[in-house]
């Protein structure tokens, strides 16, 4: 029990007491003041607590304050021991406050630290950046300046974000030169921090100056500001986090804005934990930068190789990217779908990016294709139907010069004869001669390839059984086996090694693909591309693969294919295919089990199409 001479100073000190102890209550208080009497044990003081000791011999270490010996009856020894001891208590529960605080900032700092470093894109970045730091010193208000340069290599500052909790100010991003007078500038410049605890007060004629237009305009007080620079750690700043008006609670709105009576300065703590916030934010904006300069390295690399495939084949020009953009448009409609296989389905930016290098380089194989299989206009090559159309010009010279030496050899023995005859042998002649133009205008025709298994035939079947003998006398086809095989072809302009040869473009597109070392979000592309042949009945090429082995994006993929091989503009094998016509053919082919019947749905009734610039 604590004496009444104790209790009495502690009373008239205005310090709480209980009647206690030789044991510390649990839990502890975070702060406390304990007075230890004679022949009581003395106790390791926690945190933020402090005591008086009572013996005569030396106190032990810590935050103790000696009585000496019989002090306990003198009220003013007393109460000064108490007093001394209750400050000393009142500082160590500060320091141990502080020590919580930072130990809090710190933690807070790395969380920090490790979000930013997650975060690649560019505009979340910065918004993560202001945000975060703004939170962590209780800033009112904040705006993030980049540096950037112009093709002089002339730097200026570029206004890309602002915030305020109290008042609903619009902003947009807007370019400045870097004045050594404004606060920013400034920071920029030197690669230093700058404090103002209120700029109003600063001096007309000083270094830095503030332009308070903006809080006339929009009834806003600025007072305190602190400048931060962003900068790596060759010292080259990347921007300027200036933060605006600190206040007591972090996300709180000023009470009055206009007055902003309740603002604080920046502290030295504050700039601490700001300085270690902007070095991890300056290596996450160099890695964003990094980041994003690597990627438009590789749409660069993605544009030239679709360009090296279209350069074989002109009159495909376009088609790659056709098929992207129709791919894209077809996977943001299905976002939509509220019923069906699909629904719920979602894209990220990751996906769409990963489905887009998919679609644009699922041509690529076709740099292993010979250029004339790749660029053949017709069933016959153009050597071919040139070596074709001599043939027919000397199959009508020689059955020319065949009927004339007959007129010559009945001229010899009937003069009077063949010349009454001769306007009928001349018409007949006539007609034997365009006969065999009519036969050279349905090789003609035949030699046209058909986007559909159609025609008939039976007229060059016909043909491939004439012959004509030269004049030297051999007999000879008007068409060979091979050439009548080729004006044969049911679809298309390739007879099957042809069309194997084509095929395996898609082979050719996997096994390119596969040697480029894939980031983890587009490590993808490689099969997405290799399918795009392959449909879900299993007649496909080049694996004959079936539905569960055809991911979603190959099959939108395909879909967009088709549709752009069917209606692109008139090519030299074929004519563009009516709209109507070519998403009929879809929904055959969708009927058939070829193509995913939903998505081809979708593709028509969403008009999904008007999106690859071809209508």
């Amino acid at each position: 029990m604590a004496p009444s001479e104790v209790i009495a100073a502690m009373r008239a000190l205005n310090l709480e007491y209980e009647n206690v102890l030789e044991t510390f209550s649990e839990p502890l208080p975070a702060s406390g003041l304990m007075v230890c009497l004679p022949d009581m044990p003395v106790h390791e003081l926690p945190p933020g607590w402090a005591g008086v000791w009572a013996r005569p011999e030396a106190p032990p270490a810590g935050a103790w304050v000696p009585l000496p010996g019989g002090a306990i009856a003198d009220p003013q020894a007393l109460a000064q021991a108490l007093r001394a001891a209750d400050a000393w208590r009142r500082e160590r529960l500060q320091f141990s406050q502080q020590a919580v605080d930072r130990a809090e900032a710190l933690q807070t700092v790395n969380e920090i630290g490790i979000a930013l470093s997650a975060e690649r894109n560019s505009d979340r970045l910065l918004d993560l950046i202001l945000t975060r730091a703004r939170h962590l010193v209780a800033a009112d208000a904040g705006a993030l300046y980049l540096v950037k340069k112009d093709e002089p290599e002339q730097r200026y500052l570029y206004f890309a974000l602002a915030q305020n909790d109290s008042v609903e100010a619009p902003w947009q991003a807007s370019v400045m030169p870097l004045n050594p007078r404004s606060i920013a500038g400034a920071v920029a410049l030197r690669g230093e921090v700058v404090v103002v605890d209120d700029v109003y007060a600063m001096p007309a004629q000083g270094l830095l100056r503030h332009d308070h237009s903006w809080d006339q305009r929009f009834h806003y007080r600025t007072r305190s500001i602190v400048g931060i620079p962003l900068a790596t750690r060759e010292g080259e700043v990347l921007g300027v986090l200036q933060l605006i008006n600190r206040k007591p609670r972090a996300g709180v709105p000023l009470v009055d804005p206009v007055a902003a009576t309740e603002v604080l300065p920046f502290s030295a703590a504050d700039v601490e934990l700001l300085r270690s916030l902007a070095s991890q934010a300056a290596v996450s904006l160099e890695n964003s930068r990094l980041y994003e300069d690597i990627q438009q390295l590789f749409e660069s690399f993605v544009r030239a190789a679709v360009t090296t495939i279209e350069q074989r084949d002109p009159t495909t020009s376009g088609h790659s990217f056709r098929v992207a953009d129709g791919t894209l448009s077809l996977a943001r409609r299905l976002e939509r779908l509220a019923r069906g296989q699909w629904a719920g389905v979602r894209f990220s930016a990751e996906d769409m990016r990963e489905l887009r290098y998919a679609a644009l380089l699922h041509d690529f194989g076709k740099v292993a294709v010979r250029e004339s299989v790749l660029t053949k206009a017709f069933k016959l090559y153009e050597e071919d139907l040139k070596i074709l159309q001599t043939r027919f010009l000397l199959a009508r010279a020689s059955h020319r010069a065949g009927r004339l030496q007959d007129w010559l050899q009945e001229a010899l023995r009937d003069p009077d004869g063949i010349r009454q005859r001769l306007p009928h042998l001349e018409g007949a002649l006539q007609r034997e001669l365009a006969d065999f133009e009519a036969m050279f205008q349905v090789v003609l025709s035949a030699n046209q390839p058909n986007v559909t298994e159609e025609g008939d035939y039976s007229a060059l079947e016909a043909i491939r059984q004439r012959v004509f003998v030269d004049l030297d006398g051999q007999q000879h086809a008007l068409l060979t086996d091979r050439e009548a095989q080729m004006l044969s072809l049911r679809r298309g302009n390739l007879n099957p090694q042809e069309r194997q040869e084509i095929e395996k473009h898609v082979t050719h597109s996997f096994n390119f693909l596969r040697t480029i070392p894939w980031t983890k979000d587009l490590a993808r592309v490689p099969d997405l591309a290799g399918r795009h042949h392959e449909k879900l009945d299993g007649s496909g090429y080049p694996q004959g693969l079936t539905a569960d082995d055809i991911p979603l994006g190959t099959r939108m993929m395909t879909i967009s294919d088709i549709f752009d091989a069917l209606v692109a503009r008139d090519r030299p094998y074929k004519r563009a295919v009516p709209l109507e016509r070519a998403l009929h053919i879809l929904e055959l082919e969708a009927k058939d089990g070829k193509l995913d019947t939903t998505l081809v749905q979708v593709w028509i009734e969403a008009k999904a199409w008007e999106d690859i610039g071809t209508y």
